[in-house]
């Protein structure tokens, strides 16, 4: 969602905008391999002029970058794992070796 004025919105009572004191906000979701992982979020203190379409695109090609990322870290680690199991079953038979070039 974006805020760019939380005091004249529907959040005006959201818990984060009384306690922490916010008064504008944009975040949006970040996902990982489809599933929702979390947001990615700006907030601010005081109000300020309404968000931009390019602030927006922005911040969505931010929270892109960010699953993508957690993606490739993920995919990795599987990666590495997957390399590590074989690499033990190719060992275990004394006969087979693994070249990697």
């Amino acid at each position: 969602g974006r805020e760019a004025d939380l005091t004249e919105s529907a959040y005006r009572d959201h818990p984060a905008t009384v306690k922490h004191g916010l008064r504008a906000y944009i975040g949006l979701p970040i996902t990982v391999d489809g599933a929702f992982f979390g947001s990615l979020s700006l907030s601010a203190f005081e109000p300020r002029e309404p968000f931009q379409p390019a602030e927006e695109e922005f911040l969505r090609l931010l929270a892109q970058w960010v699953g993508r990322e957690i993606e490739n870290r993920d995919h990795l680690a599987a990666l590495g794992e997957a390399s590590l199991g074989l690499r033990a079953a190719f060992t275990a038979d004394k006969g087979c070796r693994i070249v990697v070039l």
